[in-house]
């Protein structure tokens, strides 16, 4: 991203060989700077652009910031502003940090009338040369976010705190800040010198659950107000056979069937609830962390990633963002897919929707009528049969809404059931 690459080969960079405007003020002068903070003044600047044009980005470099845009919250979007300013403090350290922000908003419609569009200053000319070039810069700009939407990879920033941070003493820190300290994923090691799943840092909040198009099933109402007043960690892929294979192996249990898909990076499927719970308990003894099933709650707010919609990204199936039986894949209705093929959601997790539906750690219930208004464990009742959740490769688009939900023999298995998992954050009341 430094000045287009001019750096490598230029002794001086003109108007004659770049857009100034989208070049860092070090970048420009000897000793002529390459680094992050570069390419981060360059990749904000450009983003800038893209998002509310190019004429507003002035000649001198400064920019004039409206004070919101339609499609981005008023917080995002200030921080948002503050990265695009021109000290080095305060452009962005990571840049995959900018493009979760912009995710997390993108699906949020919003109806902000406010939005400045008018231009600063007049758009400026630009000779032949300088158009081919900004105009080959931003095909490669949007690829790039394409790509980084597509699959997020961690930064090397961000690879020195997979580790959990150890808990500090309350009187020092609240659970707010201790919780916003923790690192944005994790991958414990096991005892056995492998990686648990890897999981995502899901924060405390409050959602509305349940059937909120009026199109659902009885067993989806009523639609209720629920807290989550402590953050979780929740697998970003479903649990592949690679991993439940290691723990099969190393507890002498029988090998799932893959129905001739094959193995490795894809969902593991002909497994119980009893043999996900299992599977739950060896990750909690073999990292000495706390591992379970999602409970109803945490499964369908992070499937839902802040939206209200029959699907994270709208209400309507579009292809490219899920697995099913008419949802648009080269797997509907034939098999699974690997982990990952698709895009997350906005808070980074894969197949929410179809794939494999998922067990989840509750009891089934006929309603909701009376359910826990507070994230825990729904276990009252006789408990013959455990929810099932998210739809799969064989399920038509409708059983793989946010809200669907429905009954299972905690005994049985099939070909389109798997499970994710999710890791406690270590509180007070459960060290």
């Amino acid at each position: 991203m430094v000045a287009f690459g001019h750096n490598n080969w230029l002794k001086s960079i003109s108007e004659a060989d770049a857009d100034l405007r989208f070049i860092a003020p070090e970048s420009k002068v000897e000793p002529r700077k390459v680094n992050s903070k570069t390419d981060a003044y360059s990749f904000m600047r450009l983003l800038f652009a893209s998002l509310l044009g190019e004429s507003k980005v002035s000649d001198d470099g400064s920019i004039d910031f409206p004070s919101s845009h339609a499609f981005i919250n008023t917080k995002d979007w200030k921080t948002i502003c503050n990265w695009c300013r021109t000290p080095v403090k305060q452009r962005p350290n990571n840049l995959i940090d900018v493009i979760r922000l912009l995710r997390a908003n993108l699906y949020q419609a919003t109806t902000n009338k406010n939005l400045d569009r008018r231009p600063s200053k007049q758009i400026k000319k630009l000779t032949k040369k300088q158009k081919m070039g900004l105009a080959g810069v931003t095909s490669s700009f949007i690829m790039a976010i394409t790509l980084l939407i597509a699959f997020s990879p961690p930064d090397e920033i961000e690879k020195k705190d997979k580790q959990s941070l150890p808990l500090q003493s309350v009187t020092k820190q609240t659970a707010e800040e201790r919780f916003e300290s923790l690192p944005k994923t994790i991958q414990d090691n096991l005892a056995i010198g492998k990686k648990a799943p890897e999981v995502t840092k899901i924060h405390p909040s409050t959602f509305e659950m349940g059937d909120q198009q009026n199109i659902g099933d009885d067993n989806e109402k009523p639609i209720h107000t629920v807290t989550i007043p402590t953050g979780f960690y929740i697998s970003a892929s479903e649990v592949t056979f690679d991993q439940y294979d290691l723990f099969a192996l190393s507890t002498n249990r029988p090998l799932p069937s893959d129905n001739g898909w094959g193995r490795g990076n894809r969902p593991v499927i002909n497994v119980s609830w009893h043999d996900a719970k299992s599977y739950t308990q060896w990750l909690t003894q073999q990292t000495d962390e706390n591992y379970r099933l999602p409970t109803e709650i945490e499964w369908e707010y992070s499937v839902r990633a802040g939206s209200n919609t029959s699907f994270w990204y709208g209400n309507d199936v579009n292809p490219g963002y899920s697995v099913c039986d008419g949802c648009g894949s080269q797997w509907d209705g034939k098999s699974t897919a690997p982990v990952g093929s698709l895009l997350s959601n906005p808070l980074g997790l894969f197949d929410m929707h179809g794939n494999v539906a998922e067990w989840v750690e509750d009891c089934y219930h006929d309603d909701y009528t009376d359910a826990p208004t507070s994230n825990t464990i729904w276990n009252s009742g006789l408990c013959d049969s455990r929810v099932i959740r998210g739809g799969s490769w064989f399920d038509i688009p409708r059983v793989g809404r946010s809200a669907t939900r429905y009954r299972a023999d905690p005994n049985l298995k099939a070909s389109n059931w798997g499970f994710r998992v999710t890791r406690e954050v270590k509180t007070p009341s459960n060290l």
